[in-house]
């Protein structure tokens, strides 16, 4: 997941977990944590998302 954390595209990212979280740093050297990407601050920061692995392939 890509986030817009420093009024530029990209400047944040995180690993979507399911069930609406995902973990990231939140900052260099912070402890990683769970969020709810539903969650206001995220929601207005958000820039998109890549899926790095295709299930559909790997059965």
């Amino acid at each position: 997941m890509f986030f817009n954390t420093r009024k530029q595209a990209y400047s944040h990212v995180g690993l979507y977990v399911g069930d609406g979280q995902f973990l990231h740093a939140p900052s260099s050297g912070g402890q990683v944590r769970l969020e709810d990407m539903n969650g206001r601050y995220w929601v207005a920061r958000y820039n998109g998302a890549r899926r790095l692995i295709d299930n559909e392939s790997n059965s």
